[in-house]
């Protein structure tokens, strides 16, 4: 490089010094013009010599930048979460043996406790090395981050742009926010924590109720974000939970489903999730899934299950405390206090559709 270099650098200096003697011969009509000509020459050759030592490679190419295919994305088509998030496969936490992932060799799959998308770190990202490393941290908060995701979904999911360290005082917020359950690790089918007199027209009834609080419908906060499939499952049935124990004065179960999964909504379109949650209530000896967003009726438990195609590796029956995942530690966070559900529940409220890819 080095050597090219010089050489252009040679034949620009003669190529100076040919036209400084012509302006020389011109010196009697014009006295001043070989000053100021000469110092222009010089400030150009100042100037090419920088690009061609500064910006060659080895083969005297001009070098291209990096890309900035995750640099100049708008603002409106990102997405970001706070919370405990890592790397599939990574020291602790969930395994590519717990879930379903792409196993593409050019992407990382990345978990995010605050989100049911499929979302992977690619490796042709410019901070890839920098946010691997914050993604594979293992010492207590540290792996407390504001993840920020491209919010269009491809045939691998949803691209990490951004990995943040969030501020220690965020952290103990975050902390307090979602305050750990202490539930078994036991498949509780048989958890009925209320009685079994419930008919089906009262939950068709609160199941219409709930439908008709769709934020596509209800312009009144708070409501239920239905008609935006691509997430937030948790907020929606938390807040379903909240209002059963308001009407009946007794809890509801919750079910949760895990594996790659793809429904058909009542958004009109075709949504993929790694999990999804809805409340579970029982009539007699009959599970009844309360979910507006896939259905227009409550459905027997198999009939919720059948409709998420795919492949569901794990059904899990939980109490209605249980809020969302903690893929860290194999538990569940709670929102006893509703703040979280209200948030995101707002945050989805003017947002609606599936993701591009079904």
């Amino acid at each position: 490089m080095m050597f090219l270099a010089q050489k252009k650098f040679i034949t620009i200096i003669k190529t100076f010094l040919d036209m400084k003697r012509t302006v020389f011969t011109m010196k009697q009509m014009f006295s001043s013009t070989n000053r100021v000509f000469s110092l222009m020459i010089m400030i150009l050759v100042a100037s090419m010599t920088f690009t061609l030592v500064g910006c060659s490679d080895d083969n005297g190419r001009t070098e291209t930048p990096l890309s900035d295919k995750y640099s100049n994305i708008p603002e409106s088509e990102k997405v970001s979460f706070e919370g405990y998030a890592g790397i599939v496969g990574g020291e602790e936490g969930m395994t590519k043996n717990d879930f379903l992932y792409s196993e593409d060799s050019d992407i990382v799959n990345v978990w995010v406790d605050a989100s049911s998308r499929f979302i992977y770190l690619p490796k042709d990202h410019p901070q890839y090395n920098e946010h691997y490393k914050r993604l594979l941290k293992k010492d207590g908060r540290s792996n407390l981050l504001k993840i920020t995701i491209l919010d269009k979904q491809d045939s691998k999911g949803f691209p990490v742009i951004n990995v943040e360290e969030l501020p220690s005082k965020r952290k103990q917020e975050l902390l307090e926010r979602y305050e750990k359950s202490e539930i078994n690790d036991d498949n509780q089918i048989s958890l009925r924590t209320y009685s079994s007199s419930i008919s089906y027209q009262q939950i068709k009834e609160f199941f219409n109720e709930m439908a008709d609080m769709n934020c596509g419908d209800y312009p009144i906060c708070p409501c239920i974000p239905f008609q935006y499939a691509i997430d937030g499952c948790y907020s929606r049935a938390h807040w379903m939970r909240k209002k059963f124990k308001e009407k009946f004065g007794f809890d509801c179960n919750k079910v949760f489903t895990y594996g790659d999964l793809r429904a058909e909504t009542q958004a009109g379109c075709t949504q993929r999730w790694r999990y999804h949650v809805a409340p579970l209530v029982d009539v007699g000896n009959t599970s009844y899934v309360i979910d507006p967003g896939l259905f227009t009726k409550p459905v027997r438990l198999g009939t919720w299950l059948d409709k998420q195609r795919g492949t569901i590796k794990k059904v899990d029956i939980r109490k209605g405390y249980a809020y969302m995942p903690d893929f860290e530690n194999g538990e569940y966070y709670t929102d006893n206090n509703y703040r979280h559900t209200i948030k995101m529940n707002e945050e989805y409220a003017f947002l609606s559709g599936c993701s591009d890819e079904d």
